[in-house]
């Protein structure tokens, strides 16, 4: 009797011994593809992240291993000829931190200049003088406001208003200073005095000064400086109703002086030459 065939035309294993083999060698070899397919993602796994896991898993294993822990070297001397120590010497001053104010000082100057502030004394009827050059004075820039009102007594001083703004060529405001006389007793002098209060604290634009102005109106006399900014009001020994102002930059310390200095030394930085090389269709803001 003929064995059964395949369709390849090999016979095929009936359910002998030798059928039993081939089914145990082929179940053998899938086992052994699927160990490698899941050796294959746990190594993955491991490696991944850096290999923090891989190492995360051999320290833990290494904890559990009799005889593994490390025991620490005993130190080794070293024989042989000592250094002799040397003493170096460092002033005290190397370890102190900077004060910046021992280097410079706050300061500030007028922002507004001398022309644009005559022009607003003028717009607001205070007075009609220009900013124009002192002729007993080359080098200082004035403009002068003045009003005098007949005594209402007759051996009483005369109601009055004086003002001058002074500078530099520049425009540059270097002082302003106001004297009034018999301000009380006068309501033109008055008003002409509260319209220059406002237009000096507006012009100035330092509102750190609004309650020494008010102190003006008060005719309280007093003395501050602000940042290198000095305001002053001073009551004259000829009569009880005479009062100076003074508005000006002041320099009372060493580090004033030198922050000035250094400021005007610097007053205006170069072109940059950038312009100078750019195509005409960059320059924004050029028309021709």
């Amino acid at each position: 009797m003929q064995q059964p065939k395949s369709r390849s035309g090999r016979p095929r294993p009936d359910n002998s011994l030798e059928a039993r083999r081939l089914r145990r060698r082929g179940l053998r070899l899938a086992v052994f593809i699927f160990l490698i397919f899941c050796l294959a993602i746990v190594i993955g796994v491991l490696t991944s992240d850096k290999q923090r896991r891989m190492h995360a898993l051999i320290a833990r294993i290494a904890e559990f291993l009799p005889g593994q822990t490390e025991e620490e070297a005993e130190p080794t001397l070293l024989r042989g000829k000592r250094l002799t120590t040397t003493k170096v010497l460092v002033p005290a001053r190397f370890f102190e931190s900077p004060r910046l104010l021992d280097v410079a000082a706050p300061v500030r100057q007028f922002r507004v200049s001398g022309q644009t502030l005559c022009s607003e004394i003028k717009a607001a009827g205070i007075g009609t003088s220009e900013w124009v050059q002192n002729p007993f004075s080359p080098d200082i820039f004035n403009c002068i406001a003045e009003t005098t009102l007949p005594a209402t007594k007759p051996d009483g001083d005369a109601p009055s208003f004086f003002m001058v703004v002074r500078g530099n060529a520049d425009g540059r405001i270097t002082q302003i200073r106001l004297k009034v006389i018999e301000v009380k007793s006068s309501r033109e002098i008055w008003q002409r005095y509260d319209a220059a209060l406002d237009l000096i604290l507006k012009a100035s634009r330092w509102p750190d000064f609004a309650a020494e102005f008010d102190r003006l109106r008060s005719l309280d006399p007093f003395d501050a400086n602000h940042f290198g900014i000095g305001l002053k009001m001073t009551r004259e020994f000829m009569g009880p109703e005479r009062y100076n102002i003074i508005f000006m930059p002041e320099d009372d310390g060493e580090l004033q002086r030198r922050t000035r200095a250094q400021l005007d030394a610097r007053q205006s930085l170069k072109q940059a030459p950038l312009l100078a090389k750019l195509w005409p269709r960059q320059n924004l803001g050029i028309r021709r």
